[in-house]
This record gives structure tokens, sequence and C-alpha cells, in this order.
């Protein structure tokens, strides 16, 4: 037991003091980065689920019969974009590469292209006029540009009603101007 410890301890302090990168980026990549990973996962779900129920809700309505299989795909990616970007909801300006193959290179090609774009500017506008986006946004604190007078914590907070300078007096005309030398 003693020789191992003996072998475990100058790995100890030879990692400890090559600085704290390498432990803080051991950190980040075993630790940070699998929870990111994983939170965009669990969204990304969410997200889907979301814009299938959608598409089921906006295919009952009356445009249930024109809406194939490549207009859907569509609706649910711009659906999941819009809550996931934001933005405007034109489509991207290249298809997924699944419509670049060979097969849809033809005028009938051409037409499934067309579906899956005409599909993400109405699911991306669906997705816009639920205002999901905002439940799925960090608050942040942005501090109201009248009420402070500094940025800075402590600086020279005034009340929105003190002035914070004093006002001019109106310029005087001189009517000698014109006899000074």
């Amino acid at each position: 037991m003693r020789v191992r410890l003996t072998l475990l301890l100058p790995a100890i302090l030879f990692l400890s003091g090559s600085g704290c990168s390498l432990i803080h980026n051991t950190h980040r990549t075993l630790v940070n980065e699998p929870l990111l990973a994983s939170d965009d996962y669990i969204l990304r779900k969410r997200f889907y689920t979301l814009a299938h129920h959608s598409f089921t809700e906006y295919k009952r309505s009356e445009h249930g019969p024109k809406c194939q299989s490549h207009f859907k795909d569509g609706y649910i990616d711009g659906y999941i974009d819009q809550l996931e970007n934001g933005g405007t909801t034109d489509p991207p300006a290249q298809p997924p590469r699944r419509y670049w193959v060979a097969q849809n290179l033809t005028p009938a090609g051409q037409e499934r292209t067309a579906q899956y774009f005409n599909g993400f500017r109405t699911g991306a506008e669906m997705a816009l006029a639920s205002g999901l986006r905002r439940s799925f946004q960090a608050k942040m604190f942005v501090p109201d540009s009248a009420d402070f007078a500094s940025h800075v914590p402590g600086g020279n907070r005034l009340p929105p009603d003190v002035p914070t300078e004093t006002p001019l007096d109106a310029p005087r005309l001189n009517s000698n101007a014109g006899n000074q030398p």
C-alpha cells in the first residue's frame, strides 16, 4: 500500500503544479461538456415534441390534405429553428443535404424542395406566433438607462427626477456688437 501511495503522490503534485489550466480543462471536459450535451438533448427533444404537436394541430385545420412528408419535415425544422434561434422566419439558403442527391435534382425533386421550404416558413411562423421562445430564454437583468447614471455598481445613481446638470441661460444678443473695434 505504501508503494502505491509513494507513486501516486508525485503524480498528484505534478498535476497540481502544472497550473490550473490542466485541472480546469479536465473538469470542463469530463463534467461540464457532458452536462451541456445532455441539456441540449433535452431541449431539442422538447422542441421536437412541441413542433410535432403544432404540426398535428395545423394538419387538423383546413390545411390537412395539402400537407405532405416534405412539408412536414420543413415545418418541424422551421418550428425547432425558431424556438432555438429566433430571428426571421425565412428558410435557410440551402435545404438539408438529403435534398442534394441526384433523385432530387429533377423537376419532381425541385417540387419536394419547394415543399420543404414552404413547410419551414410555415413552421417558423407558427412558432413565432405561439410566443413559446420567450419561455426558453434565460432571464437577464438589464438596468433601465434612465434610472442609472452609471453602469458601475455604487456609481452616480440619481433618482430620475433630479436633473443632472443645470440649465444654461439663453444667449443674449449684444446690441453694441457693431460699435466695437
